[in-house]
């Protein structure tokens, strides 16, 4: 897991990325992938919003394939470890009225949340699987040699 971090006015901005928890694609799209250009592999990301001397974190659960963002998921959620959350989450994002479906993605592009950070996520997520794998097969290479 990674973390970027942001202060916008009295919010805390933090964008937290799962690498393990990326899309998984089975064989057969895996084949079709390998095909096509590797700009078109989504990520997703959670974006956590607080305000000073709240006690709610507003949710966004996020994907970008580097030229769209789209939100999946809003959620108001206690700060309280002791209260799960609240009990009403939200109807689905899809079955947002347009109009707020895209307030929320002005909320979100306002405070820098937007498609260059999905690109700047997937770049970065494609540059430490490559260093990890690098690692790895080192770590095999000196397993072996000894």
């Amino acid at each position: 897991m990674f973390v970027l971090g942001k202060r916008f006015g009295n919010e805390n901005i933090v964008v937290r990325v799962s690498i393990d928890n990326q899309p998984d694609f089975d064989e057969e799209e895996g084949e079709e992938y390998e095909d096509e250009d590797e700009e078109g592999l989504p990520v997703e990301f959670q974006v956590n919003i607080t305000k000073e001397d709240e006690e709610e974190v507003l949710v966004f659960e996020c994907e970008s394939d580097g030229e769209y963002l789209v939100i999946n998921r809003v959620a108001l959620d206690s700060l309280d470890d002791d209260e799960p959350g609240m009990s009403y989450k939200g109807p689905v994002f899809e079955n947002l009225d347009d109009t707020l479906q895209q307030a929320f993605v002005d909320f979100l592009e306002e405070r820098g949340i937007n498609s260059y950070l999905g690109e700047y996520i997937r770049v970065y997520l494609a540059d430490k699987a490559t260093l990890e794998y690098q690692q790895w097969l080192g770590r095999m290479r000196s397993f072996i040699q000894r």
